[in-house]
């Protein structure tokens, strides 16, 4: 019986023994949470250059993000996003994001520019339609003659230019006696009467306005239009000359004055949600007679909810992808440029007509941008990765730098619908690859989903 009694005294002690290490357990275990609870949260480094000016915030989330959610810096400064024997990227951009606190992907539809419309904008500009007269663009029969009497008298002569040869002038006799079978006997002359211009084709039509000879451009059904003072374009700070910029002063109107010009003439176009994204100085220079008209050009592009698209116009390079891709543009993306005197709108040029069929209900979800930063670096030295090879070691090194992005919309395809597309948020690269040894340089882009990192394309039409 005493056993027994030790026996069941044994086997308390030891089940409290147990109990008490358990308890220390219990209470070393938690000891361990909190002191871990109370230690700060390890900092990550966003790398926004190799200098003073790199910047620090706190360890960024893979998961998308609303752009009320995203972190995006002011600035981007790095010294060296890419480094070879014949390249150099850079960046030193100001980032630029529109103070928005949603995004929704907008789907458009495409305006084709039918008689209609053409009609409903040309009266704008002119009050009787029957002013408008075919401009015939097309030679007649004794303009291709004279041109083929000229050619052949200068090889006769051997008076031709240096910077054309004798096959290239062959050439050029030979494709002027076939026009020639099917020329026109004289250039054709009437009213433009845009109802009998059917399909797809082109037309050319002019009118005179305040003295000045116009000129009305486009296609039937198509995606563009222009109406404007016969000349070429200049832009300020182009460089017209070898060691001239050209720099436009007064147009003879106030900036504030030009822009409330352009907000009322585009009250009366048939177009929805769109907003002035830029001001440029400009001329108009008439080749024949050397008369200089200076303007403002007012651009406006396609907006939502205070994001608009981006206007990359012709100066900058887009290296394309492919013309298959489901995020190639469809049609032009929406710029309309107005031309403004010192009184009135002389000018329209107008691309990718659209209407908003429809908004999505859920918000945009974006990559974080510090991802958006490695597939920017990431593109750029696909891009320029062919300088790496053995036929380019021996040119001049060249530096790409990059100098701004913006966040705005972007024309991308929809599946299956060729005449509907979709305006997804997007950044515009804009950067200038120049030769070290004379600084000359091109402006370029560099578009980037910003939900998908993908590249898109603007510009490119299928």
């Amino acid at each position: 019986m005493p056993n027994i009694i030790w026996h069941h005294q044994s086997e308390r002690q030891n089940m409290k023994s147990m109990r008490n290490i358990i308890v220390v357990l219990i209470i070393v275990i938690l000891l361990c949470f909190f002191s871990l609870a109370c230690q700060s949260t390890p900092e990550g480094t966003v790398i926004l250059g190799s200098n003073a000016d790199s910047t620090k915030s706190s360890l960024v989330d893979d998961k998308p993000l609303t752009v009320d959610q995203l972190q995006v810096p002011e600035t981007w400064i790095e010294d060296e996003l890419s480094v070879s024997k014949t390249y150099n990227i850079t960046a030193n951009a100001q980032i630029i994001v529109p103070d928005i606190h949603q995004c929704h992907g907008v789907i458009v539809k495409c305006v084709p520019f039918d008689a209609t419309m053409i009609q409903t904008i040309a009266n704008l500009f002119v009050e009787d339609l029957s002013d408008i007269y075919i401009n015939d663009i097309n030679l007649s029969k004794r303009e291709i003659m004279e041109m083929i009497v000229r050619y052949q008298q200068q090889l006769t002569e051997e008076t031709i230019e240096q910077d054309i040869t004798d096959l290239e002038i062959e050439n050029l006799l030979a494709e002027l006696y076939a026009k020639l079978e099917t020329a026109p006997e004289s250039k054709q002359e009437g009213i433009l009467d845009f109802n009998s211009i059917v399909g797809s084709k082109e037309y050319f039509g002019r009118f005179v306005l305040d003295n000045r000879i116009m000129s009305i451009t486009g296609i039937m059904n198509g995606t563009s239009l222009g109406i404007k003072p016969r000349g070429i374009i200049q832009y300020d700070g182009w460089q017209i000359g070898e060691n001239e910029i050209l720099k436009i002063g007064d147009i003879g109107i106030e900036e504030d004055a030009a822009k409330h010009l352009a907000d009322l003439f585009i009250e009366n176009l048939m177009c929805d949600n769109v907003a002035l994204l830029k001001t440029t100085k400009a001329q108009i220079v008439e080749p024949e007679t050397a008369d200089i008209i200076p303007i403002y050009v007012m651009t406006y592009g396609k907006s939502y909810n205070g994001l608009s698209t981006v206007d990359i116009g012709l100066d900058y390079t887009l290296y394309p992808t492919s013309s298959i891709s489901e995020y190639a543009a469809p049609w032009p993306q929406e710029i309309i440029s107005l031309y403004i005197s010192k009184d009135k709108v002389i000018g329209i040029s107008w691309f990718g007509s659209s209407k908003i069929e429809h908004v999505e209900s859920t918000e945009c979800l974006f990559l974080p941008f510090i991802q958006i930063q490695q597939r920017i670096r990431d593109q750029l030295r696909y891009r320029y990765s062919f300088l790496d090879s053995e036929q380019y070691e021996g040119i001049d090194k060249i530096n790409i730098c990059i100098d701004e992005i913006k966040l705005g919309y972007c024309i991308t395809g929809v599946k299956n619908r060729p005449n509907v597309s979709r305006l997804a948020p997007a950044w515009y690269v804009l950067y200038r690859e120049f030769a070290e040894e004379d600084g000359s340089g091109t402006d370029a882009v560099l578009v980037i989903h910003a939900e998908t990192g993908e590249v898109l394309d603007p510009r490119i039409t299928r």
